[in-house]
């Protein structure tokens, strides 16, 4: 078991996580007083999210005649032009 302070474990934090990979439980202490202990998650590893390329997401999302600003604007329901909001008016 190692024990390391708050200033050491941010400053070391890649060996840490690698030491509890190992099997090694490191406790965090502040001011010589334990306040976690990091250990390595049992069972299986954490799968990565598989997202789609930039590329695919964009040719899926529907196409606008509209330029971006103006989309923007709409939507935020403001008129960029007199300050006004859509709907503000008495």
């Amino acid at each position: 078991m190692r024990e390391v302070g708050i200033r050491e474990a941010r400053a070391e934090i890649t060996s840490l996580l690698e030491a509890a990979e190992a099997g090694e439980d490191v406790i965090i202490t502040r001011r010589g007083i334990p306040m976690a202990r990091l250990v390595a998650i049992s069972g299986e590893p954490a799968r990565r999210i598989a997202f789609p390329s930039r590329v695919e997401l964009r040719r899926s999302l529907p196409s606008s005649d509209r330029p971006s600003s103006r989309l923007i604007r709409d939507t935020r329901g403001h008129d960029m032009r007199d300050g006004d909001m859509k709907g503000d008016h008495d």
